[in-house]
């Protein structure tokens, strides 16, 4: 079962990602490990103040 049915299964859904905020990735992958650009929460693609 891969990442994509667990969350099916799990009832979850992950959004649609953002555009880049400035001329860098948003998130990298190196083997098994993702790496988030340090981004704070988002609804709707908008920054979320919470």
């Amino acid at each position: 079962m891969n990442v994509s049915e667990r969350l099916a299964q799990a009832g979850l859904k992950l959004p649609p990602p953002i555009d880049p905020l400035g001329s860098y990735r948003t998130v990298s992958i190196s083997g098994s490990q993702l790496y988030v650009s340090g981004l704070g929460h988002f609804e709707d693609a908008s920054q979320s103040s919470e």
